[in-house]
């Protein structure tokens, strides 16, 4: 659960992959499977929430920055949902077109 209760908060999720996203419920026969994980797409987009709708977090403060490859799955997350900087990595290539700067620079932007 996300805490809420301070009157500074900033939520923020950074994922970086030179791959696209498995399918939702892709290893869940595994142990190591995140209980209580998203049925599907929809389901995920509404605990992200909108303005509209919101989700677990504060809309305010909420942040997603994806270092991703155009590929499907991150384009409909990036394209779909608010508060999301995509930045598009090279796919296969393990992320070696970013130096730390960039993605300390991203980051700092979206807290700031």
């Amino acid at each position: 659960k996300w805490n809420n209760s301070s009157k500074k908060k900033r939520h923020l999720i950074v994922l970086w992959t030179d791959d696209d996203a498995h399918d939702l419920g892709f290893g869940k026969t595994s142990t190591a499977y995140p209980v209580g994980m998203a049925a599907n797409v929809r389901e995920l987009t509404a605990w992200w929430g909108d303005y509209d709708a919101p989700g677990y977090m504060d809309q305010d403060a909420k942040r997603l920055i994806l270092f991703a490859p155009a590929k499907p799955h991150w384009l409909q997350i990036s394209k779909g949902w608010n508060k999301v900087l995509h930045v598009e990595s090279q796919a296969g290539q393990g992320l070696s077109e970013f130096d730390y700067e960039k993605v300390a620079d991203a980051i700092l932007r979206t807290v700031t």
